[in-house]
């Protein structure tokens, strides 16, 4: 087969009958199996020979559950325990960073932010009380 335009290309032809295009020999080992490249001007979801059954279709969707317990844990840690929750919530955000989360970045500063805001408290509510 011709791998710019489809052609039955008969073995040891060196053009293509349809397009006329130089084509690899059929025996070419770089040319055969399913690891081969794309041809010039491939597009996705259209089948060429050697093409690689993943080829044209979208990653799958990550999800957003590591997101959420970021965001959840940097909320939390503004107010309650924020030397353990904000560090935790910093770990899920880093691993949903690492899944490509869509809303990973806004739980990394959410819980950096949690973190920072809930031990200032900390401090103004402790030096307020025994001041």
């Amino acid at each position: 087969m011709c791998e710019f335009c489809g052609t039955y290309v008969e073995p040891g032809s060196t053009y293509c009958s349809g397009c006329g295009r130089r084509v690899a020999p059929q025996g070419d080992p770089s040319q055969q199996g399913p690891w081969q490249m794309p041809p010039p001007g491939a597009q996705p979801g259209v089948p060429w020979q050697g093409q690689p059954p993943w080829y044209g279709y979208p990653a799958p969707d990550p999800g957003i559950g590591f997101s959420v317990a970021g965001i959840v844990c940097g909320s939390i840690a503004f107010l309650f325990c924020p030397i353990l929750l904000g560090p935790l919530g910093i770990i899920f955000a880093g691993v949903a960073m690492s899944r490509k989360e869509r809303l990973a970045t806004t739980a990394m500063w959410i819980s950096v932010a949690g973190l920072v805001v809930g031990m200032l408290l900390g401090v103004i509510v402790y030096t307020s009380l025994n001041g």
